[in-house]
């Protein structure tokens, strides 16, 4: 099973907002809705055959806007405990693929139990579930007691369930690889809005930020929100003992955001590890940019797209190349998409006063077995996607070389 080990502190959060004294009448209620969010509509392979896809949950009634953004993202079944701080920072709908390694019923039972546990915070989200066809040879990691928790809708247990399965992952590496960029399609094709946002799961939007786009796409239609535009929202990464004594003021503006970098418990995403993954954005003149209005923003400026620079950016739902589902675990995947954008003519226009915040420095999301052996496919597998693009974009100049300095 497949765990990101990085999201244990915001276990606390869900433990806080779990109700394990809900009366029998409310059980029954809140059963009968999470039966319609989890009873998925239809089961399709991806294109690979290996794994299964359960999507467009049966009877979904929309709740928001046609017009908004829908924030894209994926985790395994112990990243679920992400969604408590997620939901509070983002007030726009939620497309969320969720990957298993478990029989149907199992995965099915915890999502519910989950559900009924979370449900007045759940009305944003739509979920979708990928499943390997072939289940892993990994540790057995559920046992009747955790089992009965969800049967029983015990939150409390249903909680401690969740942290051990971070737990677990962190001494049992997977053998089976995570699929990010098929998690990130699905939910992308389960978004019904204008606009699409995909983030990582441990990634923090900025106060208001979703609601701050809508106006500026609605001021600037004609001039500035183009088809062929990605925005980009800056990314920064935040002490984990910081955030987790401090939760509770989160999400937060781009001032207090400001005082966070002074004091040095903000800081630009992998500033020391990869600076030329992020430094395209430009922090420095960012962070002196002065908005002119509250809670308004505008394209501060435009970034050449280069090799290694992997931003994180809103864009049109309709024609924004997708990603390529053949790239696994980390390195190349969201890559491989950015330099598919530079080459069909894409530009990348930053945003001055909405920011991403990644909660701790682990780098490492997803614990394999065989990490080393997909990196290394991974890279052999960008060069070959990168060689077919002059085809797909015959008219393009742009490519997206490897500098001889640079390395993943």
């Amino acid at each position: 099973m497949v765990i990101n080990v990085a999201c244990i502190f915001y276990s606390q959060n869900l433990h806080e907002k779990v109700n394990d004294g809900l009366t029998n009448e409310n059980l029954k209620r809140r059963s009968f809705e999470a039966e319609k969010l989890i009873s998925f509509k239809e089961s399709t392979l991806d294109s690979s055959g290996k794994y299964m896809i359960y999507t467009r949950l049966k009877d979904r009634p929309l709740t928001v806007e046609e017009s908004g953004v829908t924030l894209l993202t994926h985790c395994s079944l112990g990243e679920l405990t992400h969604l408590s701080q997620l939901i509070k920072s983002w007030d726009g709908p939620f497309s969320v693929s969720v990957f298993v390694d478990l029989r149907f019923d199992e995965f099915q039972l915890i999502l519910k139990g989950f559900t009924v546990c979370n449900f007045d915070y759940l009305s944003h989200v739509t979920f979708h579930v990928v499943k390997p066809l072939k289940q892993s040879t990994g540790p057995k990691t559920l046992d009747e007691e955790f089992l009965q928790a969800f049967k029983d809708f015990d939150c409390r247990k249903i909680y401690y369930f969740l942290r051990d399965l971070q737990n677990i992952a962190t001494n049992h590496p997977s053998h089976v690889a995570y699929p990010v960029n098929l998690l990130r399609n699905v939910a992308w094709y389960g978004s019904r809005t204008e606009y699409v946002f995909s983030t990582d799961i441990d990634m923090i939007p900025s106060k208001n930020l979703q609601h701050m786009f809508l106006k500026f796409a609605k001021l600037n239609q004609e001039s500035r929100v183009t088809a062929k535009t990605a925005y980009v929202v800056p990314l920064f990464e935040i002490s984990a003992s910081y955030f987790r004594e401090n939760s509770r003021y989160f999400p937060i503006d781009k001032n207090t955001l400001l005082r966070l970098l002074k004091i040095g418990v903000v800081t630009a995403y992998k500033s020391k590890n990869c600076p030329h993954c992020q430094n395209k954005t430009d922090y420095e003149a960012w962070m002196k940019l002065q908005s002119n209005q509250a809670n308004s923003i505008h394209v501060a400026y435009s970034v050449d797209w280069a090799h290694a620079y992997e931003p994180l950016y809103i864009c049109p739902i309709h024609g924004t190349p997708m990603f390529d589902e053949r790239f696994k675990q980390h390195k190349y995947n969201r890559l491989s998409q950015l330099c598919e954008l530079h080459v069909a003519g894409y530009e990348f226009a930053v945003l001055d006063s909405v920011f991403l915040l990644r909660v701790g420095t682990n780098d490492d999301q997803f614990a394999v077995a065989n990490q080393k052996e997909l990196g290394a496919s991974n890279l052999r597998l960008y060069r070959e996607f990168r060689n077919y693009l002059p085809l797909k974009y015959p008219n393009t100049t742009r490519h997206c070389d490897i500098p001889p300095v640079f390395s993943l």
